[in-house]
């Protein structure tokens, strides 16, 4: 008799109206929350991708620097990688040529938890004693680092000073990611360091 007043007390409590009203309020809140976030990130990405847009078109759309044959060639992808190395020449040449200014720009990939300090860490491992870079791959699959090294080339071309390209990049890419210890640029009013 006491088994199955037990079944009876056990099964009444699992039909009972408020666990299951409960468990739909909270599916609910979940779904609101999840479709919140998702339309603040469209919102962002849209934002981001009409913010490069009028950089491109203010700088003309100029092209990446030219690859020097003196340079290294660019390591194999590692199985992970999945584009291929050619497609990026233009923005390691950039890097190669450009080093003291991406050295002062922060990235926002995740990358300072492999110890990235800057953004031309994303590209250049180091030097050579001759002064030819060491190049990484850690760009191959990281389409932020690109686009980063991109939106400094064309704001760099319109003659902004470092600590404007710098705050500028801090305010489009920090929401929600992590930005790499780069120290903040100082005023700068003769060009580039």
């Amino acid at each position: 008799m006491r088994i199955r007043s037990f079944a009876i007390g056990r099964r009444n409590r699992r039909e009972s109206p408020w666990w299951g009203r409960a468990a739909l309020a909270l599916i609910a809140l979940m779904i609101a929350a999840f479709a919140v976030v998702a339309i603040r990130n469209v919102r962002r990405h849209d934002a981001l991708t009409r913010w490069r847009s009028s950089l491109e078109l203010a700088a003309g759309n100029p092209a990446w620097p030219e690859w020097s044959p003196a340079w290294p060639a660019l390591p194999e992808p590692r199985a992970r990688r999945h584009r291929p190395p050619q497609d990026l020449r233009g923005v390691y040449a950039y890097a190669a040529t450009h080093g003291e200014l991406l050295a002062q720009i922060p990235c926002f990939c995740g990358c300072a938890a492999e110890g990235h300090r800057s953004l031309l860490n994303c590209f250049v491992a180091g030097y050579r004693g001759d002064g030819t870079p060491m190049w990484t791959d850690h760009s191959f699959d990281c389409e932020m680092c690109v686009h980063i090294a991109r939106d400094v080339m064309l704001m760099e071309s319109q003659g902004l000073q470092v600590d404007q390209i710098q705050a500028a990049i801090d305010r489009q890419y920090s929401h929600g990611h992590v930005r790499t210890p780069t120290p903040l640029a100082s005023h700068r009013t003769e060009g580039h360091p």
